[in-house]
């Protein structure tokens, strides 16, 4: 395997997963199957068991570079390829495999994504030696097709021609997310196969069809040349990296070339692209409950994603299909739910806390108040009501409409109450009065509720 490299792909957002994924922090820089590794600590043992380490090379954006050496601390700087802008996976690919070649000229290259899930690595890695092998002998482009279990709309589909003894088959077509009758269709057909980005070429095969179909990211990949696994590297990236396009390898060369082959896989795969697709790989309790924590009591909820920090206790009462996300993080949440806030609304210097509020039809929460805290409430979801008062006696009984906000003084009295026939989602801020003893379940004196506490 001296010949064989791979190229991770670690520079997207994550954006469909937020707010776990940041940023500054995407999924595949986090734990997020809860197995103590981040994704693409999994993605690189999983091909370190294949390759010599020194021949696993990662791309990602700039501003992740020092998250990957922490989290991969065996590569050298040399390893990792820092883009400075984002430009889709052609020009990565491009950049990589001009990289590689000068290191090897007869290198076999497979590229991956960073954050998929493969359940059955042994599997993998013999799909991933045999499209190594078949690269090696012949001028072709590979892509790993997995074998679809259902018609998933949100997948790519590759259309292939009847397997030959090799168990390589040459591409016909390739189909962007269908609509689910076209994807039953094609599983009816049963010559199709889920398109899960990962590929495999020679640096000669792959460079060659840049050259052919996309010679101006082939031109300025090329002449880095001199540059490459030099200190002058950086400098030339940094300049010349942005006149790239921004397209995929799969629309500047997989559509186009005729030497496209795949090899129709069946190894657990998902590319954990959704909180849906995180769910259905994960482990369910007797309610098809999904939870990180073992600290979950449940009344009347089934079908809800949950994450919790720390092994909190997390508490679901009537809720059904939610995914319910604890994130220490006020500033994100606030301009989510809040973005009509402006930070003159908020107590200065005060600590903030995000809370998410379920009102349950037909129930009222305490009537209560505050030493130290003063809040802001929002509808998100559903109905409720409130009621306010600056005394003891329960008035000022409003219906809310959904976007509608509610702030509380410290003190203030308050309840929220759920109407008949719809529970109410209210996001909540709240901000402490005093630092030096944040307010808490400590802080809440009941003048009346319903529950008896």
């Amino acid at each position: 395997m001296k010949d064989s490299y791979v190229l991770i792909m670690a520079g997207g957002v994550g954006s469909r997963f937020w707010p776990v994924s940041r940023t500054a922090k995407p999924k595949q820089f986090i734990d997020i199957l809860g197995t103590g590794k981040t994704l693409i600590q999994h993605t690189y043992d999983r091909f370190a068991a294949l390759l010599p380490e020194e021949n696993i090379f990662i791309v990602t954006n700039d501003i992740y570079k020092d998250l990957i050496k922490k989290q991969l601390p065996l590569l050298a700087d040399h390893q990792v390829l820092c883009e400075p802008i984002m430009r889709n996976t052609a020009p990565c690919i491009a950049y990589g495999a001009n990289k590689i070649k000068k290191i090897n000229s007869n290198a076999s290259i497979v590229v991956a994504p960073s954050d998929h899930l493969i359940v059955d690595t042994n599997a993998f890695l013999k799909a991933i030696e045999q499209s190594l092998e078949a690269a090696s002998e012949n001028d072709c482009l590979i892509t790993l097709g997995i074998q679809p279990s259902r018609p998933d709309t949100g997948y790519g589909y590759i259309k292939y021609a009847p397997k030959a003894e090799t168990g390589i088959s040459k591409v016909l077509t390739f189909t962007e997310k269908p609509p689910l009758e076209t994807a039953k269709l094609f599983l009816a057909e049963g010559n199709y196969a889920w398109n899960a980005g990962i590929f495999v070429w020679t640096t000669l095969s792959v460079l060659k069809a840049f050259m052919h179909h996309v010679p101006d990211i082939y031109k300025i990949f090329e002449r880095g040349l001199p540059h490459y696994n030099t200190d002058s590297e950086s400098q030339y990236i940094a300049h010349h990296y942005d006149e790239a396009n921004n397209i995929s390898v799969d629309y500047a060369i997989l559509e186009k070339a005729e030497n496209v082959y795949t090899i129709p896989s069946d190894i657990g795969w998902s590319d954990l692209g959704t909180w849906t697709s995180l769910f259905e790989e994960s482990s369910h309790d007797t309610n098809k409950n999904a939870c990180n924590t073992i600290q979950l009591l449940s009344k009347d909820s089934t079908g809800n994603m949950v994450r919790s920090q720390n092994g909190k206790l997390v508490v679901l009462g009537g809720l059904h299909n939610f995914i319910v996300i604890d994130e220490k993080d006020a500033d994100r949440f606030i301009s989510h739910f809040f973005p009509e806030i402006d930070k003159s609304d908020l107590l200065e210097g005060a600590k903030l806390s995000p809370k998410i509020l379920l009102v349950e039809p037909g129930k009222k929460l305490s009537w209560q108040y505050h030493h130290r805290r003063a809040e802001i409430w929002k509808l998100i979801r559903g109905k409720a009501a409130v009621a306010t008062s600056d005394t003891d006696k329960e008035k000022n009984r409003v219906v809310l409409q959904v976007g509608d906000i509610v702030r509380l003084k410290q003190g203030e009295r308050h309840r929220l109450i759920g109407l008949e026939d719809e529970w109410g989602v209210v996001a909540e801020i709240w901000m402490h009065t005093d630092p030096l003893k944040p307010s808490d379940e400590d802080d809440i004196v009941r003048l009346q509720d319903d529950f008896g506490r």
